[in-house]
């Protein structure tokens, strides 16, 4: 029994090392660890404006760091600090894509910004999603509004987004 735990863990780790790129191998995703965070507004009168702006900041952040990419599904959107950072980071070359909803205005900045295309499936598109580079995502109950973001009561979940995992994210989202 113990000889067979030998060769398996020598087998298990020669095939983890002979892979050139450990992302492209569907089995590293099985154990590579999966970095959650949870976020959550906080409205009220009383409220620090700190802990008020810890979703905006979150998102800010995220942008901010985009290297290639900064895709959003979009319900409703009029933060302009959001829409600055997003210009800011189509200016470093990172590729916007916007998908929304078909029935919602949008303010022209925006909809100029990158690649912008209204929902074309039927029913709502209500989804409020941001993935970045592809390997992140933030998504949540609350809009890209400062309405949504600092007087309403939402959640978001913030999570990296496995390579295996990116293609039927995408298909699901599309």
């Amino acid at each position: 029994m113990r000889k067979d735990l030998r060769i398996f863990s020598i087998l298990s780790f020669c095939l983890f090392c002979s892979v050139e790129e450990p992302s492209k191998d569907p089995w590293f995703d099985v154990f590579r660890p999966r970095k959650t965070e949870s976020y959550f507004s906080f409205p009220g009168r009383y409220v620090p404006a700190s802990k008020k702006r810890n979703v905006r900041e979150e998102i800010l952040r995220l942008i901010r760091n985009a290297r290639f990419s900064a895709d959003l599904w979009i319900y409703s959107f009029d933060d302009p600090e959001i829409l600055q950072e997003l210009k800011n980071a189509a200016g470093r070359g990172v590729t916007i894509r916007i998908v929304a909803d078909p029935e919602k205005e949008y303010p022209a900045e925006l909809t100029n910004l990158g690649f912008f295309r209204r929902w074309e499936r039927s029913g709502l598109q209500h989804s409020k999603i941001l993935i970045i580079d592809r390997q992140r995502v933030f998504l949540g109950s609350g809009n890209f509004t400062w309405y949504g973001l600092e007087n309403d009561w939402n959640g978001y979940v913030e999570f990296d987004l496995f390579e295996k995992e990116a293609e039927d994210f995408y298909s699901f989202l599309e």
